[in-house]
């Protein structure tokens, strides 16, 4: 072996310490060893280099890697290999090197207090993912350059690293230590410590807080570990270091070490502060747990590209072997949870949680109608639960129902009707691909920058944690599915959530609330709170099992609930639908929790899995600023889902902006603005339409009416927008497409396009009309308002009123450039004909019509080519086009002397 002479040049301002950071013993290159500890370092120091000075120090070779650290506290500035065999070589040593180690300290420092940051998961994705050890070098190094690190390197990081796990120079201060009390019961914080831990000048003092007559022990740091001699997690003092963010004690943005582990087998935590506020400790290893990874996985390839830098094939061996590596430094980090973690100290005997891929469910729904009508109804639910490959991508529910009615209705005479109906349904739940590692991840973000003081409120038994761990390895198992791609410890979050969910020491209302401020705060989208809420209602818990099997409510009240929450899930309003959850009350009784989750479940699913030739889009909202005349701003997202078939419908009423359309499964919704911008006072209607809806003011009412899924046109109406009539069904022609709605001199009159004809039906005068019980000539007093000839094209028609005659905009059936023509007419009031309004150039249509108006223009709205498009055009052959945006189903109306378009985006695929 040939010993290499290597020169130090110092141009820093301290002396400086040359170690050789090596192996113990040189792995062999041919099939060379998958152990990640056969890959740790030894540091060896070799020699010395004075401040501002340089030095010749020995280093063995002819592979050799030494590691340059100040002396006064050992913080690494530089990593230098020489040449391959070189007799000789030379290194400087910069301020940049010594900028670069405390760029990449800080960044260590973040990577554990926010071990699920998009920096720390994509650092931690590019280790595991490696398929070249010889590149990941400059892979890492193009990472730390695009995150705002420059110049940093992957041999800095892993000393830095080193140093923090070795040196207790990193973590000079007095910690305070505290044994908890027995964790096989309820958690009561420590408030007196049991010693104090001074650590200074690279040396750890421990010092009881009674006298003991002993000496205290001698204590050594390597490898995160903080023991005595001959310590193990059963005797002796044991801890490990966790550098963590102080977020949850109110100090955002302050590392700090603590410690966790046992004394003499008793769990005992240390930290930089007195008397806990919260049990931080709970989970807080597991949390950890991946940055530990992070940190094992960038030293062991590190080491590896430096021994086998020559070795080609070693390099290639050893690439396709990196899950082997990451295994067995897994395996290591979970072995020494078992002292600090203390849900492995529990030991499985107080594991509350019990998950079974096979569920079964027995529910008694008992619905009491106004008829006197009981039914009973007994399911028994299997349930088999089948995930993917593609990491939970779909998760398919084959559910064996057996259902069982005793119907007794008692009107005059008393009928009994026994029916016993066996029904196998499969269902499938769709989860997006990668919801899980993204839920897992997103959660645990929050958790480490806001949820944690919330989520370990009243928290009593900590081993529930583990449990996540066993629904997801059940998952994982039903999909064939040996090894999960996510560590154990990765689950904690989503444990830390469930066991906070299913804990009756806090509210019910409490616990939504928590779960709507984690979606607010952290956007989730629907396949991750599909995963969250799944975790709740899969997990066992016999209390919670037994809630949902004795809960009993009216079916048409639960789709009532899962309709309203529907409304809200979308980006912007997600988190409403578990605020309405948190109060909504069935007889004055919460929601038990998993009958609450399985709730949320169907909502979700009634937006992401519509029926088949349904689609959901969003809702946008596009204003002109000086009235008709004026140039439309930058649209709005209100963010509702719109069904389509289905769509939209405006009117000013009240002084406010009502909207109507068609929400999930097309029931119908009402929300108004005061303002044009906030919306509220929504309205879900338990009545579903086949096409969109259309609003009219009339004799001080506002006027709904909607196409039946069962045919026939219905109109109720409001007096405040919120509390709507009774539907009653029109007696004249059904429609054939959406109809349109307006009045004039206090009666309604209702259009569509029939057949290439026009149908227009006038109402009488609704002067009469009491609130919730329609006057009978209402409803049947309908007459012929008379047709405009023939040639209507297939697109809905839109009526309006203006200085007291009609206006109709209408697509004829010849064909112009792109699509049907556009068409414009007017009529005087009662007049029973239209008369065409010139057009200089054909206009191509092929979407719906929206029509609005003031004193100065016609304003038209429609779709072509997918382009939400506005015409405003006086009665004259002139006109302007407006594009909007793209779109479709657009709505307009004239609101504080301002032009209102609405229409919906298409929703974005998952």
């Amino acid at each position: 072996m040939t010993d290499i002479a290597v020169t130090v040049v110092n141009q820093l301002d301290c002396a400086l310490c040359v170690c050789n950071s090596f192996t113990p013993t040189p792995p062999a290159t041919a099939n060379p060893s998958t152990d990640a500890a056969d890959y740790q370092a030894v540091h060896t120091p070799i020699g010395t280099v004075p401040a501002n000075g340089s030095a010749t120090v020995t280093a063995p070779g002819p592979i050799c890697q030494l590691v340059i650290s100040r002396a006064t506290d050992g913080f690494p500035v530089q990593e230098f290999v020489p040449p391959f065999n070189a007799t000789a070589a030379s290194t400087t040593i910069t301020d940049d090197d010594l900028g670069h180690c405390q760029a990449l300290w800080a960044f260590y420092q973040q990577v554990f207090a926010q071990p699920y940051s998009p920096a720390a998961l994509q650092f931690n994705a590019l280790l595991l993912g490696t398929t070249n050890i010889g590149a990941l070098s400059a892979q890492v190094a193009d990472f730390f350059n695009a995150n705002g690190l420059p110049g940093c390197t992957l041999a800095q990081w892993t000393q830095v690293g080193w140093w923090a796990g070795n040196d207790l120079h990193a973590w000079d201060g007095t910690y305070w230590c505290y044994l908890p009390p027995d964790l096989s019961g309820g958690l009561v914080l420590p408030d007196e410590p049991c010693a104090t831990l001074c650590i200074s000048n690279g040396a750890a003092r421990w010092t009881p807080t009674a006298a003991t007559g002993t000496p205290p022990p001698v204590l050594t740091y390597a490898d995160n570990l903080l023991t005595s001699a001959g310590a193990g997690p059963t005797s002796g003092l044991y801890l490990t270091a966790l550098p963590r963010e102080l977020a949850w004690e109110g100090q955002p943005g302050v590392q700090a070490l603590c410690l966790i582990g046992t004394m003499d087998g008793k769990q005992l935590i240390a930290q930089p502060y007195q008397n806990p506020p919260l049990p931080w400790w709970v989970g807080a290893y597991d949390l950890a747990w991946i940055s530990f990874q992070t940190l094992q996985v960038a030293m062991t390839l590190q080491m590896i590209g430096v021994v086998f830098a020559q070795s080609a094939g070693a390099l290639a061996w050893l690439s396709a072997r990196v899950g082997d590596l990451v295994q067995s430094i897994s395996a290591r980090l979970s072995a020494r949870a078992e002292s600090a973690d203390p849900d492995a100290a529990m030991g499985t005997e107080a594991d509350p949680v019990d998950v079974d891929v096979d569920v079964d469910t027995d529910t008694d729904i008992v619905d009491i109608t106004e008829t006197d009508t009981v039914t009973d109804t007994d399911t028994d639910t299997d349930i088999d639960v089948d995930v993917d490959d593609d990491c939970f991508a779909v998760i398919d529910v084959d559910t064996d129902v057996d259902v069982d009615i005793d119907t007794d209705i008692d009107d005059e005479t008393d009928i009994d009707i026994d029916t016993d109906i066996d029904t196998d349904i499969d269902t499938e739940v769709a989860v997006p691909p990668g919801s899980v590692s993204r839920a897992l991840s997103r959660l645990g973000h929050w958790i480490m920058a806001e949820g944690f003081a919330l989520l370990v409120k009243n928290l009593a038994i900590m081993g529930a944690l583990i449990g996540t761990q066993k629904l997801l390895g059940a998952w994982g198992q039903a999909a064939g599915q040996a090894e999960l791609d996510l560590a154990p410890e990765q689950c904690t979050g989503l444990g830390l959530l469930t066991n906070y969910m299913r804990n009756p020491a806090n509210p019910i209302g409490e616990r939504w609330d928590t779960f709507a401020d984690y979606v607010q705060q952290a956007g989730p989208d629907a396949g991750e709170q599909t995963v969250l809420l799944s975790a709740i209602v899969s997990t066992g818990d016999p209390s919670e099992d037994q809630a949902a099997a004795a809960w009993n409510w009216p079916a048409l009240t639960r789709e009532a609930l899962v309709l309203v929450l529907a409304q809200y899930h979308s980006s912007a309003t997600d988190d409403t639908a578990y605020r309405i959850l948190a109060q909504y009350v069935v007889n004055g009784q919460p929601l038990p929790l998993k009958v609450g989750a399985e709730t949320a479940l169907s909502a979700i699913d009634t937006v992401v899995d519509p029926a088949p030739g349904l689609t959901y889009g969003t809702i946008a909202l596009a204003a002109t600023a000086g009235g008709t005349a004026g140039a439309f701003g930058k649209p709005r997202a209100l963010q509702q889902s719109v069904a389509n078939p289905g769509g939209l419908a405006l009117a000013v009423f009240a002084d406010r902006l009502t909207m109507a359309f068609t929400g999930p499964a097309r029931f119908l919704n009402l929300w108004s603005s005061s303002d044009g911008k906030t919306f509220g006072n929504q309205v879900v209607l338990p009545y579903a339409s086949r096409y969109a809806p259309s609003l009219a003011v009339c004799a001080g009412q506002l006027v709904l009416t909607f196409v039946g899924m069962d045919g026939p046109l219905y109109l109720c109406w409001s007096a405040d927008a919120l509390t709507f009539s009774t539907p009653v069904v029109w007696s004249g022609p059904v429609p054939s497409a959406r109809p349109t709605l307006t009045s004039a001199d206090g009666a309604l009159w209702v259009a569509w396009a029939d057949g290439g004809r026009l149908e227009a039906w006038q109402s009488p005068q609704l002067a009469g009309l009491v609130h919730g019980q329609p006057a009978s000539s209402f409803l049947s007093g309908w007459q012929d308002g008379g047709t405009f000839g023939s040639g209507f094209g297939a697109v809905p028609v839109s009526l309006t009123t203006r200085d007291g005659a009609f206006r109709l905009a209408y697509t004829t059936t010849a064909a112009g450039a792109g699509g049907a023509r556009l068409g414009l007419a007017g009529s005087a009031i009662g007049a029973g004909s239209y008369r065409p309004i010139a057009m200089p150039a054909p206009l191509a249509v092929d979407g719906d019509l929206a029509l609005a108006t003031d004193g100065e223009a016609l304003v038209a709205c429609y779709v072509s080519a997918g382009q939400v498009i506005c015409c405003q055009a006086p009665d004259s052959a002139q006109y302007r086009l407006s594009t909007i945006a793209v779109g479709a189903q657009p709505a307009a109306a004239l609101f504080n002397g301002n032009l209102y378009v609405a229409y919906t985006v298409a929703r974005a695929a998952a």
